[in-house]
């Protein structure tokens, strides 16, 4: 039988959290992996370099791609062009699933056949880019934005951004866009919507655009992106219906993506990483709680390109604090990648010690904050916090409720271990008086009332 003044030996919840990179984020070392290659081995000039899953494969989205080695590079160009990843361990090497034999790339997102009309009745050029990437709502379904530009005689007009819908065929990888009859969503003097990066959350689609040196966000339900009436804009505090209400959640980036990662652990699952508008070749990083932000981005390291920086986190090991970059550089323009190694932090230790069959005096006693858990935390290098709900004592607790405990949380197992064994001491002390306290009572309350009932004889 234990002393009352020893803590009872019983088996402490507990367990070991990864440890996950450094916030804010610190460069460990930087590898640069090459340029990434055509598999047919035809050279081509391009830009952009972004990627995206969808119907199980890796996509490469590059814009203004011409074939280096047909007759007229100019004339084979294309501003859009999507190359699929055959092998994701070899991430350097992708193939276009569609290539005329002069070695110009067939687009994704086509022209409509008035603006083939327009191009060749006119000296107007029209060029249709999807700098933001595609996203899954369905397997092997979903939508991309594009934005459509017209130039003529050296001048570009920005016209708006549309949507279209893709299709992928899972066995071959074959991607088919439909754009319709080319409809705008957005005009003109209106935000770029997805022109940055778009993400499907909670069945929403939420779209992140260029408003001039801004970046706004959007959402829209993921079953009718093609409603111009069903978008609504982050304001700072909640989606509204009027875009010039809009706040913007993002400055001086030109490119980049969202992504939600586990990279920085709980609490910054949303990372931004990009690039400035000042094309000075910095890989920007920053992770939030929310994906509305706020951010503030850290530069991580300098490139050997200017622009067009790109996570691709389909390619190595977060938890080991690794990621996949890519960034363009050179005349004529390449595409390179490299790989990011960023500094872990300690690995966390942590141990849970029930306080759900405590009265509410000991509860409140030991809440974290009061003195006693204080000195515990200062001792032990730990920290403590309450976690759960009161389950009244002898009911099942509700579904998705965990009973009331004290989380002590570390990064010395040891010391973790001893902070939990001092809380059960504490526990069982606090305890030990309370039943000595009833008995006591209930003591003091037998011998009054036998006094009484000898009394009650005397007198009667």
């Amino acid at each position: 039988m234990s002393s009352p003044l020893e803590p009872a030996p019983v088996e402490i919840p507990g367990g070991y959290i990864r440890p996950h990179a450094k916030y804010p984020p610190t460069l460990k070392s930087m590898m640069r992996l090459g340029t990434i290659t055509d598999y047919g081995q035809r050279q081509y000039s391009r830009q952009g370099g972004r990627s995206s899953m969808f119907g199980g494969h890796a996509y490469y989205f590059f814009s203004d791609a011409s074939c280096e080695d047909s007759g007229d590079p100019a004339v084979s160009a294309q501003s859009n062009s999507v190359a699929i990843v055959m092998d994701p361990t070899s991430p350097l090497v992708s193939a276009y699933l569609s290539v005329q034999h002069s070695g110009t790339v067939d687009p994704l997102v086509q022209l409509t056949d008035e603006e083939r009309h327009l191009e060749a009745e006119s000296d107007v050029k029209v060029m249709v880019r999807a700098p933001g990437g595609m996203v899954e709502t369905s397997p092997g379904v979903g939508w991309v934005f594009w934005e459509k530009e017209e130039q003529e005689r050296g001048d570009r007009r920005h016209c708006g951004v549309g949507v279209a819908m893709v299709n992928a065929d899972e066995s071959t990888g074959e991607l088919e866009a439909y754009r319709g009859g080319g409809e705008l969503l957005f005009g003109a003097e209106e935000p770029r919507v997805g022109s940055f990066c778009s993400i499907i959350e909670d069945d929403f689609i939420y779209s992140w655009g260029h408003y001039g040196i801004d970046v706004l966000l959007a959402r829209v339900p993921a079953r009718k992106p093609w409603d111009r009436g069903s978008y609504t804009f982050w304001n700072g505090e909640v989606y509204v219906e009027e875009w010039r209400a809009a706040t913007p959640v993002l400055k001086d980036v030109m490119h980049g993506a969202v992504i939600k990662s586990g990279l920085f652990g709980a609490g910054r699952e949303w990372v931004v990483v990009g690039c400035t508008q000042w094309a000075d070749g910095q890989v920007m990083m920053g992770g939030a709680a929310t994906l509305e932000g706020p951010w503030d981005l850290k530069k991580v390291c300098a490139v050997g390109g200017v622009d067009w920086i790109y996570p691709h986190q389909w390619v190595f090991d977060e938890a080991r604090g690794e990621l996949m970059v890519s960034w363009n550089e050179g005349k004529p323009a390449v595409v390179v990648a490299g790989r990011l190694r960023l500094e872990m932090g300690e690995p966390t230790y942590w141990k849970e010690v029930s306080i759900n069959h405590c009265s509410l005096a000991i509860r409140q006693h030991l809440s974290p904050g009061g003195p006693e858990v204080a000195t515990i935390c200062a001792r032990c290098a730990v920290n403590i916090t309450t976690e759960g709900r009161w389950v009244m004592p002898g009911f099942a607790a509700p579904e998705d409720v965990v009973p009331l405990h004290l989380r002590v949380e570390g990064i010395n197992q040891e010391s973790v271990d001893e902070a939990a064994v001092l809380l059960r001491w504490k526990i069982e002390m606090k305890m030990a008086d309370e039943r000595r306290t009833a008995d006591t009572a209930e003591g003091t309350r037998r011998r009054r009332s036998s006094l009484a009932r000898a009394l009650d004889r005397i007198l009667h």
